[in-house]
């Protein structure tokens, strides 16, 4: 896709604003909303030296609210959770070994690292068979 915005060779600050919020509002028509925002974010960034602050920030609010912004927004959000998630996992079963190798019974281990009690017994089958 190609955009072409000639009139902001035009003289004036002014008149060049214009032109830019004349073209974001066709940009918004624009039905599919990979594209709206591609066009969207290019006319931001062609536009960055002229473009009214104020101006911009609402582009970038509006930008910020489209469907595909948020679905990525959540991607990005629910895998840094289960990442997040991992990590506690895996620090729960080093604690669990490290209370198995100090013969502390199950049901504190269990209360420690919230796991039951057939996870421990599986972390410690996993510690006989490994060592």
């Amino acid at each position: 896709m190609l955009l072409i915005i000639l009139p902001l060779a035009k003289k004036g600050k002014e008149v060049k604003q214009k032109v830019i919020e004349q073209v974001v509002d066709l940009a918004k028509q624009i039905e599919d909303e990979n594209t709206q925002v591609f066009v969207i974010t290019g006319i931001l960034v062609s536009s960055d030296k002229f473009i009214d602050r104020d101006y911009a920030k609402s582009v970038r609010r509006y930008l910020s609210m489209t469907k595909v912004f948020q679905s990525l927004e959540e991607e990005k959000l629910e895998a840094v959770n289960i990442a997040k998630r991992n990590e506690r996992h895996d620090t729960n079963v080093e604690i669990a070994k490290s209370l198995l190798r100090d013969g502390i019974d199950t049901v504190v281990i269990m209360r420690a690292t919230g796991f039951s009690k057939e996870q421990i017994e599986e972390i410690r089958n996993n510690m006989l068979t490994t060592k």
